[in-house]
């Protein structure tokens, strides 16, 4: 049983860590995406904040998103 929380606890922190680094990695990609226009859009550099990103809902994949993908 304590070796069992121990990995748990050991997979937390990875997931942790992945998901700063992810949070990061989005940050950076909005910025750099925001000096692209598109003709006939107006301007939106910078409308789309890293805190808008961070507080988007969480996409799960499972079996309900399976299911989803199988039925397109």
């Amino acid at each position: 049983m304590d070796q069992t929380t121990q990995q748990n606890a050991a997979l937390v922190e990875e997931m942790a860590t992945a998901a700063s680094n992810l949070k990061t990695q989005a940050k950076e990609l909005v910025d750099l995406v925001a000096v692209f226009q598109v003709e006939g859009q107006e301007v939106l550099a910078g409308a789309l904040s890293a805190s808008d990103v961070a507080s988007a809902p969480v996409r799960r994949s499972g079996p309900a998103a399976l299911e989803m993908a199988v039925a397109a």
